[in-house]
């Protein structure tokens, strides 16, 4: 695989750059030896900060981890597959726990996304700890939906099954990650999206374009009605809800744009706005981040965070101290066969100290 590294304070995000063809030269794997306590701080050594991505091809879906202790040295921590299944590649989802400790996954054949009742509630799930690379697979299928499984603040995941198009009703899920325990299903009428764990045995997610909160028997309180449907929620740690959600234009003219929003005491509040297709969220424990080109308002909560110069689909490590930019196949064809993943990461949090503006432009190395 090849993969990369770029700190924000000494390394260029340069997508032209020869480290971005599979032609490039093979770089250090990670922030050379000599140049760490310099790079990222006389404590590294110290650190449990875990960068980490996913990636799939026809051998299985892959969770990739980069330890700061390590300088960053990118690994395949954990390979998920099933036998008897003859793929061309592996795909899924994941999302990490608030301690930053497991991650959990959903992951299938990427055919499963051509039977929709397969696509709604066949992917095979599981919790990986991102400390050891032990896997704990989990008696349950679920979506493939880009937003399944959701992650909360604390150790609590929720798996969504869809209904797909013989259904009309959603089931979820609660996964203690750290137990691997899981719970009664719980049956909602209609299809329930973008769903995370909201406490107290209860599930946060979008019904249309109603903000609900849904218990344990299934009934929805609604929270807020918005334009369309809101997406990407996330709980903050003050018990807000942040999410995304699609501006309907008047014309064809008008570009598309995505506004971001909170919910928290009983009211909607507006964080900002950006272009739909390069407007995102990103969550670690109780804090969100916004990503991409989003603008974001002048005052924004506690809770939330711009993340500037950070791709629309970048995650934070688990301490928060670096940002893992999208994912891309070194070949630049998006070819699964011929291409190699390049997951590319930013050093965002410096720790005290000195830091050398040394140019460790394109970590890379193929192998």
């Amino acid at each position: 695989m090849l993969t990369g590294l770029l700190q924000a304070t000494a390394w260029a995000d340069d997508p032209a750059s020869p480290a971005a063809s599979s032609s490039a030269k093979p770089t250090p794997d990670s922030v050379p030896a000599g140049d760490r306590a310099e790079v990222l701080g006389e404590e590294y050594k110290k650190s449990a900060d875990v960068a980490w991505t996913t990636t799939g091809d026809a051998q299985g879906f892959h969770l990739l981890t980069a330890t700061e202790k390590s300088g960053y040295a990118w690994k395949t921590l954990a390979s998920l597959a099933e036998p008897g299944f003859d793929a061309d590649q592996w795909i899924g989802n994941a999302c990490v726990t608030g301690s930053g400790k497991r991650a959990v996954v959903v992951y299938a054949p990427r055919t499963f996304t051509n039977d929709p009742r397969l696509m709604a509630r066949g992917g095979f799930t599981a919790v990986v700890d991102l400390v050891t690379g032990a896997v704990s697979k989990l008696n349950v299928n679920a979506s493939l939906s880009y937003f399944n499984p959701g992650c909360g603040t604390g150790e609590e995941a929720v798996l969504t099954q869809s209904p797909g198009e013989d259904k009309k009703q959603t089931r979820l899920i609660h996964v203690d990650a750290a137990t691997g325990k899981l719970s009664t299903p719980v049956t909602v009428t209609g299809q329930v999206t973008s769903s995370v764990p909201a406490g107290g045995g209860k599930v946060a997610g979008a019904v249309g374009r109603t903000l609900v909160e849904i218990d344990a028997k299934g009934e929805k309180k609604k929270l807020a009605t918005t334009g369309t449907v809101p997406y990407r929620i996330s709980k903050d740690s003050d018990g807000g809800y942040v999410f995304l959600e699609r501006v309907q234009r008047d014309s064809l003219n008008q570009g598309e744009t995505a506004l971001v929003r909170r919910w928290a005491d009983k009211k909607i509040t507006g964080l900002g706005s950006g272009p739909l297709a390069d407007t995102g969220l990103t969550r670690r424990a109780g804090q969100v981040y916004l990503t991409g080109s989003v603008k974001a308002a002048k005052s924004l909560p506690r809770t939330v965070t711009r993340l500037a110069g950070a791709d629309k689909d970048a995650t934070l490590s688990t301490k928060g101290e670096a940002i893992v930019q999208h994912t891309v196949w070194a070949d630049g064809k998006g070819s699964p066969e011929r291409g190699h993943v390049l997951p590319r990461l930013r050093r965002w949090r410096g720790r005290a100290g000195p830091r050398r503006p040394v140019d460790h432009r394109h970590l890379a190395r193929e192998g």
